[in-house]
């Protein structure tokens, strides 16, 4: 990941335990991608952003969320099928 995905990370991180205790929630951070490989449940292979959003789309987590810290538009075009499997950007 890159300085903005790091930080995500670090931040979720360091409040996971408040965040378990005051409001019952638990993040947990199931797959990352950048441009030269992507991790989805402990799995690393090339990056391949179309069969990161399919295997989101398949593992149908509930209360999933596709947090995007690129500014890349080749991401932004993949919002419709994020979306559209109701998972929340």
């Amino acid at each position: 990941t890159g300085l903005i995905g790091k930080t995500l990370l670090s931040q979720i991180e360091s409040h996971r335990e408040s965040l378990r205790k005051e409001l019952a929630l638990d993040v947990n951070v199931v797959g990352l991608c950048n441009r030269r490989e992507m991790t989805i449940e402990g799995k690393t292979e090339p990056a391949d952003l179309g069969g990161f959003v399919t295997r989101m789309r398949e593992l149908n987590l509930s209360g999933s969320v596709f947090v995007d810290c690129t500014a890349s538009e080749e991401v932004i075009a993949r919002y419709g099928e994020v979306l559209d499997a109701s998972i929340s950007i």
